[in-house]
This record gives structure tokens, C-alpha cells and sequence, in this order.
């Protein structure tokens, strides 16, 4: 298929599949994840190659298969450690998600108190926003976790991970 976006893993590389569905790109030696992505409807799917030889060619051959929403970025960003205390915390989708309920995004303080906060969403559910009723705590670890039934509105669940954390800033000190 044509216009495939092609990755390997985490790296910064990008590519497309040409019309006949053959694509090159640069890859590390050792282990390296190809992932396939139809940009028109989030299909995705991954095969492992492995590669000795930084001059050497391997190919691998992948399908698209359906896949859930995934988290594509987070404010505070996971492990923050400077978040503002009054700040939301934000939550963005790679595609729609069903309706959420509010116990689907939890945020929790260091010792796993639940902070109370209040959960909105864009009209297209693509983003989720908590609002905490009260500042949190300064200089502290919180934790947010996304619920396991999350997922799209045809039943794919979310994939990839789902706790998330950052450390709030620690109040100045006054002289």
C-alpha cells in the first residue's frame, strides 16, 4: 500500500511506502522494531528485525492490522518534575475515544490518595483534561493512570503505557 508511514522504534526517522508498497530507511544495528502506520485510519503494525552489519540490507514485511488509541502526549510530560501546582493535566489521544467515565483518568497523590478533580473533554474526544479542585501539593510525586476499559468507539482498547508521572515545584522560599 502506498503512503504507509514507516518508523523504526523510538528513533527520529520517518518514511512512506512507495506505490508498491517498498520503503527504505536507516536503522541501528542490534535490535529494531519497524512500525507501519495507514495515517487514514490508524492501522498499525510492527515486526522485529535485527542487524549486524550497518552496511547491510533486511528486509521485513508488514500488514496493517486495526489498533487502539494511544497516548501521543501528556502535560505535565511524563516524569516532569517542575509542574505548576494550579496547572490541568492533559491528556491527548491518537484518535477519538468512546465516552469517558469519570474514574477513567486518575490522578493520584505520592501515597496514592486520589487528588479530586474535575474531567472534561474536547467534542471530538481526542483530548481529556483534569482539573484538580484545589492546588496540588508542592514538591510532590503524583501519579495519573488511565483506566483499562478506555478505548475507541469500535471497541479497540488503548495500547502502549498508561501511568504517567510528574513531581509538582517545591514552593519558594521567603526571605
Amino acid at each position: 500500500i502506498a503512503g504507509l508511514a514507516v518508523t523504526i522504534g523510538n528513533e527520529p526517522w520517518l518514511t512512506f511506502s512507495a506505490s508498491d508498497g517498498r520503503w527504505q530507511l536507516v536503522a541501528p544495528v542490534g535490535q529494531a522494531e519497524v512500525v507501519v502506520t495507514d495515517l487514514r485510519n490508524g492501522d498499525r503494525g510492527t515486526k522485529s528485525v535485527f542487524l549486524t552489519d550497518p552496511a547491510a540490507v533486511a528486509s521485513a514485511d508488514l500488514a496493517t492490522q486495526p489498533a487502539g488509541p494511544r497516548v501521543v502526549e501528556i502535560d505535565p510530560e511524563d516524569g516532569a518534575t517542575d509542574a505548576r501546582r494550579s496547572s490541568t493535566t492533559r491528556v491527548l489521544f491518537s484518535e477519538r475515544v468512546a465516552k469517558l467515565a469519570p474514574g477513567d483518568l486518575l490522578l493520584t497523590d505520592a501515597v496514592g490518595n486520589p487528588v479530586l478533580a474535575t474531567l472534561s473533554t474536547n467534542l471530538t474526544r481526542t483530548e481529556a483534561t483534569l482539573l484538580p479542585v484545589n492546588p496540588l501539593a508542592s514538591g510532590t510525586l503524583h501519579t495519573l493512570t488511565l483506566a483499562g476499559t478506555i478505548a475507541d468507539p469500535a471497541g479497540l482498547p488503548l495500547e502502549g503505557p498508561r501511568t504517567f508521572t510528574f513531581t509538582t515545584q517545591s514552593l519558594a522560599a521567603r526571605g
